[in-house]
């Protein structure tokens, strides 16, 4: 085989591998997921003749991030490179939580912070993680918060509790995650509830 007739059959070989690399990476683009709130349709109870104050969710160190995190040890968070949140998770509880209290009826004004308006109560919540463990098979998104509840009037603290929740996966894919990411939120949003509507109670 002459030289140059070589020279061109590499040249041809890698121009056509730039080519297929180029076409994978344009198969494997980013996405973007969303925390949604379950749908409900229908108060628990007759609303609450009260108003309650949803501050700014904070959150944990590693987890005040658009990341998707996962984990596959004990003391090490992971993210994905090309899968995110459509913002950071704390940042999409914020409405999820007034959407949740408004649909149940447990009080009967519900806004969200920071607000100039008075209420009778404020909830204050810390995302203590979110994230898909793959530490078990098969793998769990699993969700922790931080939530209190005060009295505006004398700045009683009425409620502190940490709640937890988990979903399991179907598949090990970030799209299964996700999914199980919102069932667990749904669980945590259910004790959240009922944990307030005792606490009103006492």
């Amino acid at each position: 085989m002459r030289p140059y007739t070589t020279v061109l059959l590499l040249a041809l070989v890698l121009l056509t591998s730039g080519c297929m690399s180029l076409t994978g990476s344009q198969q494997t683009h980013p996405q973007t997921w969303q925390l949604l709130a379950p749908e409900i349709s229908g108060f628990r109870d007759e609303p609450r003749a009260a108003s309650i104050l949803v501050s700014r969710v904070k959150a944990m160190p590693g987890y005040d991030t658009a990341a998707l995190a996962y984990r596959e040890s004990d003391h090490e968070i992971r993210y994905y490179a090309r899968n995110s949140w459509s913002d950071r998770p704390a940042r999409q509880l914020q409405p999820v939580l007034v959407e949740h209290l408004e649909n149940r009826g447990l009080f009967q004004t519900v806004l969200a912070g920071p607000a100039s308006l008075a209420t009778d109560y404020r909830l204050e919540t810390e995302l203590l993680y979110l994230e898909l463990d793959f530490r078990q098979e098969p793998g769990q998104a699993r969700m922790a918060m931080r939530v209190r509840l005060i009295d505006q009037e004398d700045q009683d603290l009425l409620m502190s509790k940490t709640l937890r929740s988990r979903a399991e996966m179907g598949a090990t894919h970030p799209e299964a995650g996700v999914a199980a990411a919102n069932q667990a939120l749904a669980k945590l949003l259910e004790t959240l509830e009922r944990e307030l509507a005792a606490a009103l109670e006492e």
